[in-house]
């Protein structure tokens, strides 16, 4: 199942689910300049080799929120992981990881 959501949906998953699992499907060097969300797993999807490796040692019954710098690439991801029998699935949408880390800096000071 795939859900896609907004990013007031997106910091309330994270706000409400200790267990969500964040996948950042950014590259290597996107992350090198601005950093990454805490606790997330990159996956990038375009120039990984262990791609498969990763999503693989992926636990199928967890929620994960896959995210990256403006929503395409983790729309692949999320469908891929659909189609790999994922079931809790959320895709943000229309919006990135520069979105993602404010949100989830004013709800730690919330």
């Amino acid at each position: 199942m795939i859900k896609s959501v907004n990013i007031e949906e997106a910091a309330e998953l994270i706000k409400a689910n200790d267990d969500i699992q964040l996948l950042d499907t950014r590259s290597d060097m996107e992350v090198e300049v601005t950093g990454i969300i805490e606790g997330s797993i990159l996956v990038d999807i375009v120039n990984n080799h262990n791609f498969d490796k990763i999503i693989s040692n992926l636990d199928k019954e967890k929620k994960y929120l896959i995210y990256c710098a403006s929503g395409e690439r983790s729309g692949l991801l999320s469908m891929y992981m659909d189609k790999n029998g994922f079931l809790k699935i959320y895709n943000l949408k229309n919006a990135g990881y520069s979105q993602l880390a404010m949100a989830l800096k004013d709800i730690k000071k919330g």
